[in-house]
This record gives C-alpha cells, structure tokens and sequence, in this order.
C-alpha cells in the first residue's frame, strides 16, 4: 500500500493553527492514470494526484475506498507485468 499512497501527511498553515485549519493530503503515486469517477483527485502533474482531507470538508468514503482499491489494483498489475 506504501506504493501507492506516496504520503499522509497534516499540514498546518500557520504556527497557530486551528484543527479546522489542517489538511491531510493523501498523495496516490501514478494516479493521474487511474480512474477517478468521484472526482477526488487534484493535481495537474505527469504522474502524482492526491486527496486533500480537511475536518471542514466531508468526503465520500466508499468512493475513496474504491480509488484506494483502484490504485492498488494498478500498482500490483504494474509490479506484476514489471516483474515477468
């Protein structure tokens, strides 16, 4: 899973920050080819898209699972045909 998720990390935007005020971000390795019919995916590079989490902001967890079961699903065919 480590493959995929490139990291999860909360970034606060000030030293005096509020809970409301941090994001985690949950960047997805080679998710720019990866289907993304909930539209979660943000980011314009060649490869990387990620997830911004935020507490103020509600997200669909059965569609993140399927992205995250999507890309994972991806990454292990990748390996596979990597790996013959």
């Amino acid at each position: 899973m480590t493959a995929i998720l490139r990291h999860v990390s909360l970034t606060p935007h000030s030293p005096t920050s509020t809970p409301s005020m941090l994001t985690s971000m949950s960047g997805f390795f080679r998710g720019a080819e990866i289907a993304d019919p909930d539209g979660l995916l943000e980011g314009t590079g060649k490869f990387m898209r990620h997830v911004k989490l935020k507490p103020e902001r509600d997200v669909d967890a059965t569609a993140l699972t399927k992205l995250i079961e999507a890309a994972y699903t991806d990454m292990k065919g990748r390996l596979k045909a990597e790996s013959v």
